[in-house]
């Protein structure tokens, strides 16, 4: 689950790019990544993007996704130019979730896999917040939390070379906040939802409340979480109308449960050692809290 905030206090801020400054000159035990030039975002980003053009269908771009398990795509033009991203979100929000929808409803009567066969260009994110790749890591994680984005293509003489996401930083951040605990970051007073709960319902809550991730609860127990990369992998596989009727308990996933007294920096390692950005926080058998990557980067600035 996100959680979305503005930076308000100045200080605060400016005490995090000193912090953050310290990453980008420091040690190079800090981070294995640290190839090519310390400090530089090139040194975290993920060097192959995997293209998309905006003529390449909805369902191409989610069989994409599925395939090399990612939740963001470019959209790029015959000179490796930027045109747009699309999302995991993005798709949710088309399969059923919000405005984008329409285009199943309005123009293909709501016959999922006549829509699904639309251009990306339909749902994509024109113009997406960019990098460039003399700017350090501390500049991009500013740029992230003042345009609250959760990655950065990262674009040279026009042309993309790379993407860094909040995923980058994590196993980096969490060395420096062993004496923060994740109860004082997580986010409490979750929305949930039931095994039986259909994909059309979840799409509508993901949407409608603004996060990724949806705790599955059962008898009063945590047994599972739903993403929205989760929902398109089941398009990938399922690109019809009976899709939406399906129930979480077909698409869930296995939650990584952590107690609300260990530190941020235990709580990185685990999201970096099992590759997942959200993580469920339990007691007693009970969730009371989840705790992000975004959530992370947030206790960075506090």
């Amino acid at each position: 689950m996100n959680i979305n905030f503005t930076v308000k206090n100045r200080p605060k801020l400016k005490a995090f790019a000193e912090k953050v400054r310290s990453l980008d000159f420091g040690p190079r035990e800090f981070s294995h990544h640290f190839k090519k030039k310390e400090g530089s975002i090139l040194s975290i980003a993920h060097r192959e993007i995997i293209p998309l053009s905006k003529v390449d269908t909805i369902k191409h771009a989610a069989d994409k996704m599925t395939v090399n398990r990612v939740r963001r795509l470019y959209i790029l033009g015959a000179k490796k130019n930027l045109e747009g991203m699309v999302s995991a979100t993005d798709i949710v929000n088309f399969l059923g979730g919000g405005d984008l929808n329409k285009i199943v409803k309005n123009k293909h009567d709501g016959v999922l896999e006549i829509a699904a066969n639309e251009p990306i260009r339909q749902i994509m994110t024109e113009n997406p917040i960019t990098i460039s790749g003399t700017e350090s890591m501390h500049d991009a994680l500013i740029k992230m939390h003042s345009d609250n984005v959760g990655s950065l293509p990262i674009v040279e003489k026009g042309k993309v070379v790379g993407v860094v996401t909040e995923r980058d930083f994590v196993p980096l951040l969490g060395k420096y906040y062993s004496d923060k605990k994740v109860a004082d970051y997580m986010t409490r007073n979750v929305i949930t939802g039931s095994a039986g709960m259909a994909i059309g319902d979840i799409a509508k809550v993901m949407i409608r409340n603004g996060f990724r991730r949806l705790p599955i609860i059962q008898d009063g127990e945590l047994t599972g979480v739903v993403s929205t990369i989760d929902i398109v992998n089941a398009f990938s596989r399922n690109p019809t109308s009976a899709l939406l009727e399906t129930k979480a308990s077909e698409i869930m996933n296995r939650p990584f449960a952590i107690s609300e007294g260990i530190s941020a920096e235990e709580a990185a390692d685990i999201m970096a050692k099992n590759s997942v950005g959200g993580l469920m926080v339990v007691s007693r058998g009970k969730l009371i809290g989840v705790f992000t990557e975004r959530d992370l980067l947030r206790a960075a600035i506090s």
